[in-house]
């Protein structure tokens, strides 16, 4: 390749040789939190029966 290039992962659907646009988002990804969540109780009831 001797031109500008992007590697794109999984796959782009439409034929082969069609303008591919990149654009920002309409919904931005969710922010996710910088610490793990804290477990404060795990319950060991089954809830199929016995």
């Amino acid at each position: 390749v001797r031109s500008t290039y992007i590697m794109l992962k999984g796959s782009v659907p439409g034929p082969a040789k069609r303008l591919i646009r990149l654009r920002y988002p309409a919904r931005p990804p969710k922010k996710i939190g910088e610490e793990a969540p804290q477990i404060t109780y795990i319950s060991l009831e089954s809830v199929q029966g016995t």
